[in-house]
């Protein structure tokens, strides 16, 4: 005979209403509680406080304080329980046999409780990292949890599955807001911004809560009952069994109620429904996996080269960029199972995550060994998911790699060039790297429980599914490589294809940052038009393709941007069907050649621009263009491989179709990245005009720094630490050198777009990539009016470049000339470069000038020597011309009064000093070109401020910045010329001379 229940049945509803009831009681609470107790220091941030703030946020509001704090925490430890209840209880609704989805659902939601308790109580006070941690765990899981939780809703609850769908899109957009509104806050310091961005952070908890309270309109379904168990049975006679039932169904005489539990309805879910969201999820993590092998394998060829920077030689970890090879293993049977099997595939991923914990190993050698193992580790994962079962499940897995590198592309768009994922960025550089790893992990987890997107052909073993025809292997890696090296050089930043095509001002062209979204939309197109073969391996097509080719190399402006836009389209297009059909080859063979054809067009590459000094760097430099041609001619025989294969003669093969949920999705993803990038470049766009920093007294502070490719002699990324010295030296004029940055081995940069974005500078970048210099940037803070650049005389050894540019300073054109010369191993170019450049400034002579060079002499050799053709033959005053210290750095001015000098050290930024010189823009710049000055002490300055240099740089300086050379900075002023004797007196001294 049963036992009677000890109480009444429990409706779920009351576990629902009681969690929502708990739940707003612990955030309101604390809400009033401090407003009432604390409100003004709740109200009080970093950036500012009451009035200019005049809402707490959240994490002040539960975090900060007592009693507020113990309040809330006490609240959320007795929601705890119900929220274990609503989740189980949702998870018995939901389950059903042969689906997995209610159960994932289920795990997504303890793993938000468990988040939310540590969250909760580890505070940002306590200990940030953690805090931050596990609060984009929560938000990471409820992306999940909601959409999963709506396609678990029954058909016949129409009301709530509206409900959920609407609560779940709010909570998605509202990110979108609240994050510009925080970077508003932590990055551009504006003060209000963190009151906007509290409505938002208070309305997702509102719409978190009130998701979680939907619960209980589905809930009536089932009851809990707390029965006693008989003593005669074998389980613990002391215990308690909880039973939960179908209300309705959990009768005595019901045999499925007894032994499940639980009663279902005839139908839970539509099968459709849920196949939809877990394919959805897979492909979701499949992109980011992707995301994250192209920041790694990005990552390695940037690590490599910082020794060969800071060596300025070929250092010998250039021959890790073979690690690649390692994927030439799958041509060992036993290998390939074992790397393309689910476990293989996933420890190796897993394993490769070491490329993304890289940041925290201390060492630079250790540093590039980890990442140079993790490069090799998921060159062999990708390559086995290739190969795997002669290639079927190539071509998808071609798409998903496309879509990976898109998303990297935005990725660095969000951080201005940089990804925020390289071991060389950290949390105090802009890197995300903590944020990368845990969504890293979780799109593995996925993955690992869901497996991996597939193609729905990708399991069949029907003819249709692979090439009929084998056709060459060696064509089809030299293909593959083609394409994997075209995509590494054009594709891996939006900015690198324009940037070929930049010309200087007035601007007649796109330009890197302002058309990122047209690179976006043409890539984008690229990957559509690759669900058509027949359309990629078209002549027109390829024939399209070489012209764009050509018009990115030889045309500059729109001409070349229309040809930078179709080739982003056209390389993008051909990775799926080259894949596909060098995956069907002999695995071994192919990934070596292909590899191989990579890191030979990489070096090639790199070596377009190579020092005098570098080995064989005579045969490489100055041939992009035969780069290029090579470039297209493999991408051409890889085509020519495969429309051999897919479409022998006489009759086509018949291709099988795309799966229109893996088409819906790709162009669901395109958009939203395309959209992305809309929205991304909106708001990087500048809202108002640079200004001087003492317009006042007409002073203008013009600099000089080589800042030796933006990596740091610790391989940090250097340009936040970059920024910082440029802001406390107050320079209004910059010129940067060693900034051409958009090559493979450099990451794909551009130095220019943070530093100019947040301190507010005008740009010229300078010779692009294409003309084989290492780069020469122009930052003004007066209007470029009009700039042209320039390629010096260069016969022995590499390209100088120079930009001479005209600004706008206070009403008074000045000229600015900027340049690098070459080295010391090739005087004859010294000498021809520096005599080019005299002969720019002796042509705007009297005109206000200012040269900003490195010119590599010493002060007052003689001539071939660069100094004296320098000054003399261009007309200019050396800044100091007792300061007989210099090799490369020079400045010089003309027809404007000379303020002050100061050489400041570089700390670890770089292996060359910041120079700076302080000039004021006289009213008649013309009545004295060439002037006189004498020194002055510091004291004798006007007491304004601008006339003299910060005071940070005295003695031990900041961040390791200071005045060296001379210990301090230089002051002078003009002493005016004797006036000339009038012409009786003139006579009168020529008569006593005779």
């Amino acid at each position: 005979m049963a036992r009677r229940a000890l109480t009444r049945p429990i409706p779920g509803t009351l576990v629902a209403h009681a969690h929502t009831l708990l739940a707003g009681a612990a955030f309101a609470s604390a809400l009033l509680v401090g407003c009432a107790l604390h409100y003004v220091k709740l109200c009080k941030n970093g950036v500012a406080q009451y009035p200019k703030e005049w809402f707490p946020s959240v994490s002040a509001t539960i975090g900060d304080w007592y009693p507020e704090r113990s309040i809330y925490q006490i609240l959320i430890a007795i929601t705890s329980g119900p929220r274990f209840a609503l989740v189980l209880l949702s998870w018995l609704l939901a389950r059903r046999p042969g689906s997995r989805l209610a159960g994932l659902t289920c795990l997504a939601g303890l793993v938000r409780t468990l988040s939310c308790g540590v969250w909760t109580y580890v505070t940002s006070t306590d200990d940030g990292l953690t805090h931050d941690v596990f609060m984009i765990l929560y938000i990471a899981a409820t992306f999940f949890y909601m959409p999963a939780k709506v396609a678990l809703t029954r058909p016949e609850d129409v009301l709530l599955r509206k409900l959920r769908r609407n609560a779940a899109l709010y909570f998605t957009l509202s990110m979108i807001p609240m994050i510009y509104f925080y970077i508003k806050h932590k990055v551009k310091l504006v003060p209000g911004a963190y009151t906007t961005y509290s409505f938002f952070e208070w309305g997702l908890i509102i719409c978190d809560v009130f998701f979680d309270s939907l619960s209980g309109l589905e809930l009536h379904r089932l009851e809990i009952q707390i029965k006693e168990v008989d003593r005669d049975r074998k389980t613990d006679s002391a215990g308690v069994q909880a039973a939960v039932a179908a209300a309705g169904v959990g009768k005595e005489g019901s045999a499925a109620a007894n032994t499940a539990g639980v009663g279902f309805a005839s139908s839970v879910l539509a099968e459709s429904d849920e196949g939809f969201c877990i394919d959805a999820l897979r492909f979701a993590a499949d992109v980011y996996l992707a995301f994250v092998w192209w920041t790694v394998h990005t990552a390695l060829p940037l690590t490599i080269f910082f020794y060969s920077v800071w060596a300025l030689n070929i250092a010998g970890q250039e021959a890790l960029m073979l690690v690649t090879l390692f994927s030439t293993l799958l041509g060992i049977p036993v290998v390939r199972r074992a790397a393309g099997s689910h476990a293989g595939s996933t420890a190796l991923t897993l394993l490769s995550f070491a490329g993304l914990a890289a940041y925290a190993v201390p060492s630079t050698g250790r540093k590039l060994a980890v990442v140079a193992v993790a490069a090799a580790l998921q060159a062999v994962q990708i390559a086995a998911e290739w190969v795997q079962d002669g290639g079927r499940d190539a071509r998808h897995r071609g798409l998903v790699l496309l879509l990976g590198l898109l998303l990297s592309v935005i990725v660095k768009l969000i951080g201005q060039s940089n990804n925020p994922l390289w071991p060389t960025m950290r949390a105090n550089n802009g890197g995300a790297n903590v944020l990368g790893l845990t969504l890293a992990l979780a799109a593995l987890s996925v993955r690992a429980t869901l497996g991996p997107s597939r193609s729905p052909f990708a399991a069949s073993a029907t003819p249709d599914a692979v090439p009929q025809r084998r056709g060459s292997w060696f064509l089809a890696s030299l293909g593959l490589g083609g394409v994997l090296f075209a995509l590494h050089t054009f594709l891996t930043d939006s900015g690198t294809l324009l940037s070929f095509t930049w010309t200087g001002y007035p601007l007649t062209g796109p330009t890197p940052v302002a058309h990122a979204p047209l690179i976006v939309f043409s890539a984008a197109l690229g990957v559509l038009a690759s669900f058509s073969d027949r359309l990629t391996l078209h002549p027109l097509w390829h024939a399209l393709g070489a012209v764009s080719l050509w018009a990115v190399y030889a045309l500059p402006d729109w001409l070349g941007g229309a040809g930078a836009a179709w080739t982003a389209a056209y390389v993008a297009s051909l990775l799926p069907v080259l894949l596909k059909t060098a995956a069907s080859g002999p695995p071994g063979r192919t990934l070596a050649v292909a590899w191989l054809v990579h890191t030979l067009m990489i070096v090639g590459h790199t070596f377009t621009v190579a020092y005098e000094f570098v080995p064989l760097g005579d045969y490489f430099r100055e041939r992009t263009d035969v780069v290029f041609a090579i470039t297209f001619v493999l991408l051409e025989l890889g085509a020519y491989n495969a429309a051999a294969v897919l479409y022998p003669a006489p009759a086509p093969a018949s291709l099988p179709s795309t799966s229109p949920r893996i088409l819906s999705f790709t162009k669901a993803t395109l958009l939203l990245l395309t959209l992305s990038s809309l929205a991304i470049t909106a708001y990087r766009a500048p809202t108002a005009p640079p200004r001087p920093h003492h317009g006042r007294d007409r002073i203008v502070n013009a600099g000089i720094w080589t800042v030796h490719f933006g990596l740091d002699s610790k391989m940090w990324d250097s340009q936040r630490r970059m920024r910082d010295l440029i802001r406390d030296a107050e320079l209004d004029v910059l010129g940067m050198l060693e900034t051409d940055l958009h090559r493979v081995v450099y990451g794909n940069r551009d130095l220019t777009q943070f530093i100019a974005e947040d301190l507010g500078y005008y740009v010229d970048l300078g010779p692009p990539s294409t003309k084989h210099t290492w780069g020469a940037v122009l930052l003004s803070k007066f209007p470029i009016i009009r700039s042209s650049h320039h390629l010096l005389p260069s016969p022995q050894g590499e390209l100088a470049p120079a930009i001479f540019a005209t600004l706008d300073m206070y009403g008074t054109e000045v000229h600015v000339l900027v340049s690098h010369n070459g080295q010391e191993e090739s005087p004859l170019d010294r000498e021809l470069q520096t005599t080019e450049l005299a002969r720019l400034l002796n042509g705007t002579w009297p005109d206000p000038a200012i040269f900003l060079g490195y010119v590599v002499t010493k002060a007052y050799d003689p001539r071939p020597a660069p100094y004296r053709i320098l000054y003399e033959d261009g007309r200019i005053q050396d800044i100091e011309q007792w300061d007989t210290n210099r090799w490369c750095e020079y400045i010089g001015f003309r027809a404007l009064d000379k303020l002050g000098y100061a050489r400041i050290s570089r700390s670890t930024i770089t292996d060359t000093e910041l120079q700076v010189g302080k000039f004021r823009v006289p009213d008649a710049p013309h009545a004295h070109p060439i002037g006189q000055f004498a020194r002055v002490e510091e004291d004798k300055l006007p007491k304004r401020a601008g006339w003299k240099f910060p005071d940070l740089f005295k003695g031990r300086g900041v961040r390791g910045h200071r005045f060296h050379v001379f210990g301090k900075a230089l002051y002078y002023e003009r002493v005016l010329p004797e006036p000339e004797p009038a012409e009786e007196e003139r006579e009168e001294g020529m008569e006593e001379d005779r």
